[in-house]
């Protein structure tokens, strides 16, 4: 049998453990870097705010490709040079899987506004962006055409390989309808 000293310790311990195992576990992307931060909706629906707000606005981040700024979808051409490592998961680089990047019934409220480029790189999931293999992982489409139009699909553009897999269904014939 334990001595009182051993209980006290092992309560003690535990006690401890306790109180600081949910702070200890949370994922430190998914934490408000100001104050200001609340979950509301039509906030958490601009880039910009859910990137200094994540969890005022729900994040829910899986794995470890993740964008380190809220402008991604402010500089479209920048997925070909070197900051595209800043944006990994808006051009199109993340294998991981596809989701919400904010609460899910803020996506459902703003289903009809899927074709602004900000509630498509916020709400990927609810957007239908992750359906299916025919898709395009940059999330933008009309950037992937716009592309396919100046040729970089073609097996002759240096970036053929990666518009192969990031804009899959602008370069791939059986994708296009």
């Amino acid at each position: 049998m334990r001595s009182q000293q051993e209980l006290r310790i092992v309560l003690f311990c535990a006690l401890v453990l306790g109180t600081t195992s949910a702070y200890d576990h949370e994922d430190p992307y998914c934490l408000d870097k100001e104050d200001y931060c609340t979950a509301d909706e039509w906030n958490c629906l601009h880039p910009q705010y859910y990137h200094v707000c994540r969890r005022s606005c729900g994040c829910k981040r899986r794995g470890q490709c993740y964008d380190l700024f809220g402008d991604c979808v402010d500089f479209t051409n920048d997925c070909f040079n070197e900051r595209r490592r800043h944006c990994p998961r808006f051009c199109g680089l993340c294998t991981e899987s596809c989701d919400n990047l904010i609460r899910d019934e803020y996506c459902e409220n703003n289903r009809n506004l899927c074709n602004h480029p900000s509630i498509l790189y916020l709400c990927a999931r609810t957007c239908g962006r992750c359906r299916n293999d025919c898709r395009n992982k940059m999330l933008s489409n009309k950037v992937c055409n716009a592309f396919v139009k100046r040729r970089y699909c073609d097996t002759s553009s240096p970036f053929c390989w990666i518009m192969r897999d990031v804009c899959h269904a602008s370069c791939t014939s059986g994708c296009r309808h």
